[in-house]
């Protein structure tokens, strides 16, 4: 803030105007009024938008390119992982691989596919349930008890069963 000399106040003040400051641009005469601009990096005062510009033009704005992800948190292709939903090497996928043949299979059989202690049988075949409609061939999960079962759907959101009925042919 530039201070303005005594001379200055007590000709001020003999028009009944009070004021203190002068804008801290170099070369500019002006007195601080009402209205000031403040600088954007300093604590200086400026009397108009321009002078503060010219004093302290603005900079551009940095634009970062985004930074790769580490190799390990890059999700695999679609095309690499089963049916589309399951990630290789983790126990859903496991198990979709084993029950891709459309057999029953005894629940307690995948329990040797656990990664984790904390994994859960039970738990994994209720998410491949509910996320079987959005696979690349959809499908769903039949429990019988302690069976379990993979069955794949047509397009229509059915079994893929087709029942043959007989039916009478009207002769002409």
């Amino acid at each position: 803030m530039a201070q303005l000399t005594q001379a200055d106040q007590t000709q001020l003040k003999a028009r009944g105007i009070y004021v203190s400051e002068r804008c801290d641009r170099s070369g500019c005469k002006n007195i601080i009024s009402y209205v000031s601009f403040l600088g954007r990096r300093s604590g200086a005062v400026f009397c108009s938008r321009e002078c503060r510009d010219s004093e302290e033009p603005m900079t551009k704005i940095k634009i970062r390119e985004p930074k790769e992800p580490p190799a390990e948190q890059i999700v695999k292709a679609k095309s690499d992982m089963v049916l589309g939903i399951a990630r290789p090497g983790t126990m859903p996928e496991k198990m979709l691989s084993v029950m891709l043949d459309e057999k029953w299979h005894v629940k307690d059989s995948f329990k040797k596919y656990k990664n984790r202690a904390k994994d859960s049988v039970g738990y994994f075949l209720t998410v491949l349930g509910r996320t079987g409609s959005k696979a690349e061939r959809p499908f769903k999960i039949e429990t019988n008890g302690d069976k379990v079962r993979l069955v794949f759907l047509s397009k229509n959101g059915s079994t893929a069963k087709v029942v043959v009925q007989d039916v009478p042919v009207a002769e002409a």
